[in-house]
């Protein structure tokens, strides 16, 4: 039974880890001038604006 409760310690562990490496990966966050305090969140919106409209 010991075998089993470190294997499924481990794997938990194993998983908290990797969620929090993989989270804090950039390609997997998007665009970060989605955020409306980045300084190029203007000229973002302008962007998608031109995108959808055409203008």
């Amino acid at each position: 039974m010991k075998h089993s409760t470190k294997r499924v310690a481990i794997l938990l562990i194993m998983a908290f880890l990797a969620g929090t490496i993989l989270s804090s990966c950039r390609v997997f966050m998007g665009d970060p001038r989605k955020n409306c305090n980045h300084p190029e969140h203007g000229k973002y919106v302008l962007e998608k604006r031109k995108q959808k409209t055409g203008f």
